[in-house]
């Protein structure tokens, strides 16, 4: 059965007794506070055993064996509450019988992107009258000015209705975003002296593009369609702040090369990209795994012996070092989508 978000946050109650729920949709800052609403919710009435699964590690049968594992008598009464987090859809008839398997005293959370309408797993869940589906889409307007105004209560700060919509108006639509954005306000408005007020201060939201940045660099190499010139005219300021572009789309690099060197050694790409410090964004997680296995090792040093010559260009102040740069980023983006 399909059940709206906001009915389920705010009446978690309601479905205590629910045993499997699907969460699925570009809002992954939705997900996670369902999730961790649920997992609230039952711990109220007995001590959880937590179990994440990653699709991208399950083999052929691995479920059917993990259902044996969990149905099996806990020696310390605990309920098992199962996480399986979806890159794609390759085990959903796995999961659907997995699924009848599951003893009444197990719990089961499915976590997934966008589903389309045709997903054999969206449908097997709409269609049930037991097991709970939860679409997570981007913040309406309402939502987003009320969870705008709920971070700043919880911090004991008073703002009214047009001070919200003005923090609404230059931040993003997704929940992990919204909450990030609006507490980096909160820690530049506490320890400014001498206090200011909000609408003074919201130059630093409009400024702070590092998660415009990460979204573009992920845009980049990941072949995802975007408006090219206006996303890097906004993350480099209008071409101003091209050495610090550069640096991250050097980090990302290395930080792909990282990867595949560990899995060399034999151990998992999850295990590998798990490793990294600090951690990839769980919203980029398959995005990131995608280009590990996408870019060879030596294209990837190729891609970082141009930066470091488009960096030199920049730091000599040559003429044509802005369009140098422009151009190679395009021809990354080119790279596996010619």
């Amino acid at each position: 059965m399909i059940i709206k978000f906001k009915d389920i946050i705010n009446n978690i109650e309601k479905y205590h007794s629910q045993k499997c729920f699907l969460f699925h949709g570009p809002n992954f800052g939705k997900i996670h506070d369902i999730q961790e609403r649920v997992i609230s919710q039952k711990k109220k009435a007995k001590d959880l055993e937590i179990i994440n699964i990653y699709s991208d590690d399950v083999k052929k049968g691995d479920l059917l064996k993990i259902s044996k594992t969990i149905n099996e008598p806990n020696l310390f009464g605990s309920t098992t509450i199962l996480i399986i987090s979806l890159s794609n859809e390759r085990i959903n008839k796995e999961i659907t019988s997995f699924i009848e398997k599951i003893e009444k005293d197990s719990i089961l959370i499915i976590k997934s992107p966008q589903l389309g309408p045709k997903s054999s797993l969206r449908i097997f869940f709409e269609k049930s009258q037991n097991y709970i589906i939860v679409p997570c889409y981007e913040e309406t307007i309402q939502e987003k000015n009320q969870l705008i105004s709920d971070c700043f209560e919880k911090e004991g700060m008073k703002v009214s209705e047009n001070e919200v919509m003005s923090i609404s108006n230059v931040i993003s639509n997704e929940r992990f975003d919204i909450k990030n954005e609006v507490q980096k306000l909160i820690v530049v408005l506490k320890s400014t002296e001498p206090k200011k007020n909000i609408t003074d201060m919201l130059s630093f939201l409009s400024e702070s593009t590092e998660v415009d940045t990460t979204r573009f660099i992920h845009s980049i190499f990941s072949g995802k369609k975007i408006a090219f010139t206006k996303d890097y005219n906004k993350v480099s300021d209008f071409g101003t702040e091209n050495i610090r572009l550069l640096n991250f789309i050097l980090d990302h690099l290395y930080r792909i090369l990282e990867v595949k060197e560990k899995i060399k050694t034999g151990i998992s790409s999850y295990q590998a990209i798990s490793s990294l410090k600090p951690p990839v964004f769980f919203k980029y997680s398959d995005s990131f795994k995608k280009q590990v296995e996408l870019f060879k090792t030596n294209e990837l040093y190729q891609m970082i012996g141009q930066l470091y010559s488009c960096r030199k260009s920049i730091l000599k102040g040559q003429l044509s070092c802005d369009y140098f740069f422009l151009i190679t980023l395009v021809g990354f983006f080119y790279l596996k989508n010619s």
